[in-house]
Order: C-alpha cells, then sequence, then structure tokens
C-alpha cells in the first residue's frame, strides 16, 4: 500500500524514533510510579505532552529525519 509516493514500511521507519520516544516516556512514568516519586514528577512526565511534541515534530518538514 502507498501513501503518496511512499510505502507504509517507509513512513513507520521515518516516524520509528518518534514512536520510541512516546513509549520511552511512557516507561519513564511507570518507572517513577513504581518508585514512588512525588505526583508531580509523574504529573511532569507526560505521555500526552510527548505525544504533542512527537506529532509536532513529525508535522514539521525535514524535522523527523533529520
Amino acid at each position: 500500500m502507498k501513501i503518496g509516493e511512499h510505502t507504509m514500511g517507509e513512513h513507520i521507519r521515518l516516524l520509528a524514533p518518534l514512536l520510541g520516544f512516546i513509549a520511552a516516556v511512557w516507561a519513564g512514568r511507570m518507572v517513577l510510579y513504581a518508585a514512588k516519586a512525588p505526583p508531580a514528577e509523574v504529573y511532569y512526565c507526560s505521555v500526552t505532552a510527548a505525544g504533542a511534541i512527537s506529532g509536532t515534530m513529525a508535522s514539521v518538514p525535514d524535522c523527523a529525519n533529520g
């Protein structure tokens, strides 16, 4: 399946670092919660913010692929 001139695999390869960033933030939040970190620290380790940052980086030309 092609989207524009690129295959689905090419799109996933391009966005893999951004998806990895979201997963790392999610894992960090779980570690902070398990370590009984103060609620403010867990709150600031936001998956929503990581998603917004990744979405912004993916939408800005030549930002996601270096």
